[in-house]
C-alpha cells in the first residue's frame, strides 16, 4: 500500500507575539486591560496640559481625570516616558521563560518521532489514505487485465492538551527566577513526553488486544493474527496473516518474528517489507537483559547448547524505551495498563502509528487582569493539540512478552 494523506477543516485564528514555539508563537493572554499597557504622553495645545493614552485618549486635563474613576494620578502605575520597574521585570520574567521553553524543546530527546509516523497539519480533521497495491506484471496474451486500484481511510481526531503552573507575583517582582528555571524546563519537557507517552501507548493497547484505542483500518488489533491488507477480504482465510509472536522474549520468538516481517506478501503474492531499512526492536528495561543476550552477545545458547557464534547478533538495534513499563496512563481521555514486557519489531519511522500534531506547544501567560489583582498570582502554561490512530499493521510485528 501506499500511504496518502488528504485533509479538511478550518484554521482557527489566534493572536501570538513573540518567540516561536509554535508556528505562532507565544501567546501573552489578557483578561482585562489595564492603564499600565497604556504608554501616555503630556501634551499641550497652547493651554492646560494634557495626559493622552498612546492612542490618543485623553486621562486628564488640567489635574481633572475624565470619567471620575481615577482620582489620584499617582497611584494609576503609569509612568511618563516609559514603564514601571515592575512592568519592566514581568516582561523580562515572559521572555525569559519563553526562550528556556524553546531551547529545553530542542534539545530534548523523544521517542515518538522514531516509533511513529508524525503528520503536522492545522486541518479540523485529518484522513489517511492507503491505496491497495498494484498487481504483478504478467504475460501479455490477449486483451489487457486491468486492475482497479481501491483504498483504505482511517481518520485522525485531535484533542487538546495542557499544562499549567502559577507563580507568586512577588517571586517575579523580587527577582528569584533562577529558583523558577528547572520548573519552566520541565514545563518545556511535559509536551514531547505527552507525545512519547502517546506514541508507546497506543502500541502496548494494540498488542493487547480488545481496541482500547481502536482498530486498524481492517477492523482488526494493530498486533493480530487475522489480518488482511484490503478490508473487503477481512474473514477470508486465504487472505488473512499475523504479526504476533506470543511468549516470552527469546532467541525463538526474535527470529519467529524477524521471519514474519520479512516473509509478509500482499494480496498480489508481493513482499511488501523490501527495502524497508534496518530494524530496530523496541523494548522496555523488564526485558533489557533478554534483548542484549540475543541481539549484543557473541556467542548464542539454545536448548543449554552454547553456540560459538550469535547469527541474531545485530539482527535488530536494541532500543530501550522507559515508557514501556508496569504502569497505567490515560491518553486521548482512555485509560490503559502496561505490563512492561510488550516488545516490537519495526523500522525507524514505522506508520503502524500516526500522530498528528494540529496545534504545537504554546507558551501562554496571564500576567495581568482581575484574577492577578485579586490573588497576586501569575499563570504560565502550555497548550497544544494533537491525536493518533493506527496505521499500516504490515509494517510491525510484536508481542505481549508472555
Amino acid at each position: 500500500m501506499e500511504n496518502h494523506s488528504i485533509t479538511g477543516g478550518t484554521q482557527p485564528f489566534i493572536e501570538a507575539a513573540g518567540l516561536g514555539l509554535s508556528n505562532r508563537g507565544l501567546v501573552r493572554a489578557s483578561a482585562l486591560r489595564t492603564l499600565r499597557d497604556a504608554t501616555a504622553r503630556i501634551v499641550s495645545y497652547g493651554g492646560p496640559p494634557t495626559l493622552e493614552t498612546r492612542e490618543g485618549r485623553v486621562l486628564s486635563k488640567s489635574g481633572q481625570w475624565f470619567g471620575g474613576e481615577l482620582a489620584d494620578p499617582t497611584n494609576t502605575a503609569i509612568r511618563i516616558g516609559g514603564t514601571s520597574p515592575d512592568a519592566q521585570k514581568v516582561e523580562i520574567a515572559y521572555q525569559g521563560f519563553g526562550t528556556l521553553l524553546n531551547n529545553r524543546l530542542a534539545s530534548y530527546e523523544s521517542f515518538y518521532p522514531r516509533i511513529a509516523t508524525v503528520v503536522q497539519t492545522n486541518q479540523l480533521l485529518n484522513r489517511e489514505i492507503w491505496l491497495n497495491a498494484v498487481p504483478k506484471m504478467r504475460v501479455w496474451e490477449g486483451p489487457k487485465f486491468i486492475s482497479r486500484i481501491s483504498a483504505e481511510n482511517l481518520p485522525i481526531v485531535t484533542r487538546p492538551h495542557e499544562v499549567s503552573i502559577a507563580i507568586g507575583k512577588g517571586e517575579i517582582l523580587n527577582d528569584n527566577l533562577g529558583i523558577y528555571a528547572p520548573k519552566i524546563g520541565q514545563l518545556a519537557e511535559r509536551y514531547p513526553q505527552a507525545l512519547d507517552d502517546l506514541a508507546v501507548t497506543m502500541l502496548c493497547a494494540g498488542v493487547q488486544g480488545g481496541g482500547v484505542l481502536g482498530t486498524t483500518y481492517d477492523g482488526q488489533d494493530l498486533i493480530d493474527t487475522d489480518h488482511v491488507f484490503r478490508s473487503a477480504d477481512a474473514g477470508v482465510a486465504a487472505f488473512q496473516y499475523s504479526n504476533r509472536v506470543t511468549g516470552a522474549f527469546s532467541a525463538s520468538v526474535f527470529q519467529s518474528a524477524v521471519t514474519k516481517f520479512k516473509t509478509l506478501k500482499n494480496e498480489h503474492g508481493i513482499p511488501v517489507n523490501i527495502g524497508s531499512g534496518p530494524l530496530m526492536l523496541l523494548h522496555g528495561p523488564a526485558n533489557r537483559i533478554l534483548v542484549r543476550n540475543v541481539l549484543a552477545l557473541d556467542t548464542a545458547s539454545i536448548g543449554g547448547f552454547v553456540l560459538p557464534q550469535n547469527l541474531d547478533k545485530g539482527g535488530a538495534m536494541p532500543v530501550e524505551c522507559p515508557w514501556i513499563q508496569a504502569r497505567t496512563t490515560s491518553v486521548l481521555g482512555t485509560s490503559v495498563t502496561l505490563t512492561g514486557l510488550e516488545w516490537f519489531l519495526m523500522p525507524m519511522n514505522s506508520t503502524a502509528v500516526i500522530a498528528q500534531i494540529k496545534r504545537a506547544a504554546e507558551f501562554l501567560s496571564v500576567e495581568e487582569g482581575y484574577q492577578v489583582f485579586m490573588d497576586g498570582t501569575y499563570y504560565y502554561g502550555l497548550e497544544a493539540e494533537f491525536g493518533a490512530a493506527y496505521g499500516l499493521p504490515q509494517e510491525i510485528v510484536g508481542g505481549p512478552g508472555s
